[in-house]
């Protein structure tokens, strides 16, 4: 079962007329349950709308009536669909308090301003609201630089989304159980659990240190052995 970490975020200062290049989002709450998600930087009393999809990849917006014709995605092809749609204020801003079901935890998301076509990064539902990171992961992210330690954190999950054809790197140590120093994207490739060609949405949970972790070669990465560690992780 997923540990939700609530984060409250604050809205940025609203500055009329003014919008920013790139939509924005933050969030408060928990998946599942009530949220409230914040976007800025739309292009003011102009329509926007909330991409979702089961995973990441490159696939061109769903949008009805035209608009944005050909625009691309992070998102995958894989259960797109147009979730919302409506209208930003006058200040650029929009707000949508959603009570989320289980089913809307780990679908990867993305806002679209038709007014600009601009996309707001990549997020992930879960990660977004739980601990409050709606961009996608670098390939060379960890546990550990996410903040996540032991003992305090074991059993927690988190959720990581790994666009594709990110630059594998070696700083991986096990196999199936890593240390919480390893890159998840390239350990998540090593594991099995994505591709480098198509990225990905992957749960790391925290598990407690192990005695030694043994390296290995599999599904085109070179994973390394090292001793006892203090803190590891694996994928669920």
């Amino acid at each position: 079962m997923l540990i939700s970490r609530t984060l409250t975020v604050g809205l940025l200062a609203a500055v009329p007329s003014v919008a920013l290049a790139i939509p924005t989002v933050t969030a408060s709450g928990t998946c599942p349950g009530q949220t409230i998600f914040s976007i800025q930087g739309l292009t003011p009393n102009t329509a926007y709308g909330v991409l979702t999809s089961t995973d990441v990849g490159t696939f061109q917006v769903p949008l009805a009536a035209g608009a944005c014709p050909g625009q691309d995605t992070d998102l995958s092809a894989v259960g797109i669909a147009l979730q919302t749609s409506g209208l930003a204020n006058a200040f650029g801003e929009a707000s949508l308090s959603v009570n989320l079901p289980a089913a809307a935890c780990g679908l990867a998301f993305q806002v679209i301003d038709t007014g600009t076509c601009q996309l707001s990064a990549l997020g992930v539902v879960d990660a977004c609201v739980n601990d409050g990171r709606c961009v996608p992961a670098e390939w060379s992210d960890s546990a550990y630089l996410y903040g996540y330690s032991c003992p305090t954190d074991v059993g927690e999950q988190f959720m990581v989304a790994c666009l594709p054809f990110g630059s594998v790197s070696p700083a991986i140590w096990g196999t199936g159980t890593y240390t919480h120093d390893s890159a998840i994207c390239g350990a998540a490739q090593h594991d099995g659990r994505i591709t480098n060609v198509a990225g990905g949405v992957v749960t790391v949970e925290v598990a407690p240190g192990q005695a030694g972790y043994t390296g290995s070669s599999q599904n085109g990465v070179l994973s390394l052995s090292y001793g006892q560690w203090s803190c590891s992780y694996f994928f669920r």
